[in-house]
């Protein structure tokens, strides 16, 4: 039997982060290792050898933000993928997350089962995979923060980036 992927939680709201972290231990595949409030704490539970496959990164947090953390992650531990989820669409939340080095920004008001797909993408590396890398945004989804390299009018999409994402994979 395949040894589920371990996810850690990085969610200041400590009402979401068990909801979050319920829903996640629901999913096949998927077990939560621990959760923290803010990136300093993930700091302090992390475990060199007992290194977390996922970290579901918040962006906005006391002490530690999401992208200062991420940064850290990225330098200290590269095979640590990282999942932005939140509230902010704007433009420059989600550019800052993708070069701070998250594999994906999902917004908080997505189903659960966008929530799982991106987690799978995340873990899969499938932007990468499909050719799509940071210094090819051209335009942004503001509602879900999928990256358009081909400079396409975005605005109509989906509020869900998975539906657009999987529009365009399926394109290439």
């Amino acid at each position: 039997m395949k040894q589920p992927y371990k996810v850690v939680l990085v969610e200041d709201h400590t009402l979401l982060r068990k909801g979050l972290a319920s829903m996640v231990n629901g999913f096949q595949d998927y077990e939560v290792l621990f959760e923290v409030g803010n990136g300093q704490e993930l700091i302090k539970m992390l475990d060199p050898g007992k290194l977390p496959n996922l970290v579901l990164m918040d962006v906005n947090m006391p002490e530690m933000d999401g992208y200062a953390t991420t940064s850290w992650l990225k330098r200290h531990f590269p095979d640590v993928r990282t999942l932005a989820l939140s509230m902010y669409d704007t433009e420059n939340a989600i550019i800052r997350m993708f070069k701070a080095g998250v594999r994906g920004y999902i917004m908080k008001y997505c189903d659960p089962a966008d929530l799982k797909q991106a987690m799978a993408l995340a873990m899969k590396a499938a932007l990468r995979d499909a050719g799509l890398q940071p210094a090819d945004i051209g335009h942004i989804n503001g509602h879900a923060g999928i990256l358009e390299a081909s400079g396409e009018d975005v605005s109509q999409r989906s509020p869900c980036p998975l539906d657009d994402l999987r529009d365009d994979l399926d394109d290439r």
